[in-house]
């Protein structure tokens, strides 16, 4: 709650619109009564949805924000937490990984201040998801292959 608060503070500074999509599973009555202030996402919105409407996705730890770096979105995980969690970054599979709310603020004031984009741009790391081909095609690619060394 205190972090999707800050975030929230955050963008209202920047001038930027802050939607926030709890996990499926959380308890959304009881997160609105603790964060009045903040807009949530349509109970039935989908993530594929979420994507074609949102710009910059910031989380955790979550392949949704994988999900949006191979949707080309700008994907930021924000590791604020004292938990043990994979570097998306470092893997190649999100734009930028922060440890603190003060390099989330710098980091968006950046964006909001380019005159371009393609700074920002993720080279994403196709050796931890592939996403040059069509699944299904090289699905069928894969089974031929191994058919073949039969």
């Amino acid at each position: 709650i205190a972090t999707v608060k800050k975030i929230n503070e955050i963008c209202n500074r920047m001038g930027m619109v802050f939607i926030y999509r709890p996990h499926p599973g959380d308890d959304r009555e009881l997160l609105k009564k603790n964060l009045p202030n903040i807009q949530f996402t349509d109970i039935g919105e989908k993530l594929e949805e979420i994507f074609r409407k949102a710009d910059i996705l910031i989380s955790f730890q979550s392949t949704s924000l994988i999900e949006a770096a191979m949707r080309q979105k700008m994907s930021l995980q924000l590791m604020n937490y004292p938990i043990e969690s994979d570097n998306f970054e470092k893997l190649g599979v999100c734009n930028k990984t922060m440890e603190t709310f003060d390099e989330l603020e710098d980091y968006l004031a950046e964006i909001i201040g380019a005159s371009s984009l393609d700074k920002f741009k993720l080279n994403f790391n196709n050796d931890y998801v592939e996403t040059r081909y069509n699944p299904g095609k090289r699905f069928l690619e894969i089974i031929k292959e191994i058919e073949n060394k039969k």
